[in-house]
């Protein structure tokens, strides 16, 4: 069973009113690491990293760092809502700057319909999850720095 904590969140699903920020975001995983294109080992301690979600018009450019192969399911988080599940990556270049990993957005028409026939349960406009993303003290050394003039 899982017990919620000061450290175990849940987090809360789009709705219809609801816009991805297109800003940050938080990818967990337990993935896999690997050297030379080889698959070594798979991490004991679940692996967090600092991203950015794109708008489907700017998904062909590549930001910094995406999930890699063997992350499917991956939930990406944002202000405690869950914008994403890792779906695809083309295999060996996975996270590379050319080859992302590629995420279903859930808060489309179709996927928040698919969550709502599914669960019966209707999204509500309330927030039932406190924001998380506090809990992650390497922010600072995630996020790229920022390009002002």
């Amino acid at each position: 069973m899982l017990r919620f904590s000061d450290t175990v969140h849940g987090v809360d699903l789009p709705n219809n009113a609801m816009l991805p920020p297109f800003d940050d975001a938080w990818v967990t995983s337990w993935g896999a690491e690997r050297r030379d294109g080889i698959y070594v080992s798979r991490p004991m301690t679940l692996q967090v990293f600092h991203t950015r979600l794109l708008e489907h018009a700017k998904c062909n450019n590549v930001t910094e760092r995406f999930g890699v192969t063997r992350d499917t399911g991956a939930p990406a988080v944002s202000d405690g809502i869950l914008w994403g599940v890792a779906s695809w990556g083309i295999r060996k270049l996975c996270g590379t700057e050319r080859f992302p990993a590629m995420f279903s957005y859930l808060a489309s028409k179709s996927n928040l319909d698919f969550l709502t026939n599914g669960t019966q349960i209707l999204m509500s406009d309330k927030r039932h999850y406190p924001y998380p993303d506090n809990l992650f003290n390497n922010r600072a050394e995630t996020t790229p720095p920022s390009t002002t003039s």
